[in-house]
Formats: structure tokens, C-alpha cells, sequence
């Protein structure tokens, strides 16, 4: 059971770090438009400051999405060896429920980051 907590722990800081290593260069501007990496539209490709601009956007959402993951990896991390010394951890529900939760914790901030660099895109482009 010990090892479903630090699997979830470790995924979420990798996941947390490497965002916040992804979005430092786009923060930054050193990403030039291309068809790799970055926020990368028919608009951001189209025009050089709105690449930039959004990409800037982009990767502050996505390093805001890295620290939240982080920290709520920590905290249910944290709830886990509470858990644990309940002894209510070793329940099937409970690691399923704890499953769900890990997974939910990397997919909403990272959801959350690319949907808030749509609506900036669409409010520098109209």
C-alpha cells in the first residue's frame, strides 16, 4: 500500500517540476515561433508578438499549474500517512478513491492552464 502513496507523491512532483521547467523559456520570451514547443495556434504562428505575448501567458499559467500540483501532491501525500496510522488506508475503496484523487490533482491545474491561454489568446486577438 506504502507504495501507491510515494508513486503519487513522485508523480506529482515530476509532473509539478517539469512544468515549471517547461513554462520558464516561454515565460521568459527565449522560444521563438515554432511547430514544437510553446502555445502554438494558427494565430500565435501567424504573428510574432502574439506568439510571444501568449506564450508569456502560457507559461505562467502552466508554472501556476506545476506549484499547485505540487503542493496538493504534498497534502495528499500528507493525508495518506494519516491515514495510514488510522489504519484506514489498506481499504480497495480507499486506494481507488486516493487513485482517482492523485490523477484529478495533475489533470485540473493542467486543464485549467491550457483553457485560461485559449481565452487570453482570444482576448488579445479580437
Amino acid at each position: 500500500m506504502r507504495t501507491l502513496g510515494f508513486f503519487l507523491v513522485t508523480t506529482h512532483l515530476i509532473v509539478g517540476i517539469l512544468n515549471i521547467v517547461i513554462a520558464r523559456p516561454l515565460i521568459l520570451r527565449r522560444i521563438g515561433p515554432n511547430r514544437l514547443y510553446g502555445f502554438r495556434t494558427p494565430k500565435t504562428l501567424g504573428d510574432t508578438k502574439v506568439w510571444y505575448d501568449a506564450n508569456e501567458y502560457s507559461g505562467k499559467a502552466l508554472r501556476t499549474a506545476g506549484i499547485v500540483i505540487i503542493i496538493a501532491g504534498l497534502l495528499q501525500f500528507a493525508g495518506f500517512i494519516l491515514f495510514s496510522l488510522l489504519r484506514v488506508a489498506d481499504s480497495p475503496s480507499f486506494q481507488v478513491g486516493y487513485l482517482i484523487v492523485g490523477f484529478l490533482i495533475i489533470i485540473i491545474p493542467t486543464s485549467w492552464s491550457v483553457i485560461e491561454s485559449f481565452r487570453d489568446l482570444g482576448r488579445r486577438t479580437r
